[in-house]
């Protein structure tokens, strides 16, 4: 934005050269051996701001998309890892119930006699 600001400031100081010299007919402000305007110094200052904010604006928007193509990737490949369809061998969420108490049976305890 910064670049914004300055390069409108140039192009206004070099209209504002251009126009007085224009109107009036003469030159004061000429760069000394080309004797030429400073007005195409301001131009080419605002040149150079305005192409550093078009490429500052193009490199914002390149990281832009290449966050959202990143996130577009994350967020593919964690859905990739879940199972498509339910798979209750891979079901951890129950416990298995404990087993039930056996109750002992009659013919069990009736393998050893007693003896008198």
């Amino acid at each position: 934005m910064f670049n914004l600001v300055l390069g409108i400031l140039w192009l206004a100081g070099a209209l504002a050269i251009f126009g007085y010299g224009f109107v009036t007919g003469e030159w004061p402000w000429t760069i000394r051996g080309l004797n030429i305007s400073a007005g195409w110094l301001f131009l080419l200052f605002a040149a150079w701001n305005f192409a550093r904010f078009y490429a500052q604006r193009a490199y914002q928007r390149e990281q832009e998309s290449l966050r959202i193509q990143h996130e577009a990737r994350l967020r593919s490949a964690r859905q990739g890892s879940r199972p498509r369809e339910y798979d209750p061998t891979f079901d951890f969420s129950e416990k298995p119930a404990p087993p039930s108490p056996r109750l002992p049976s009659k013919t069990e305890g009736t393998d050893q006699e007693v003896s008198s």
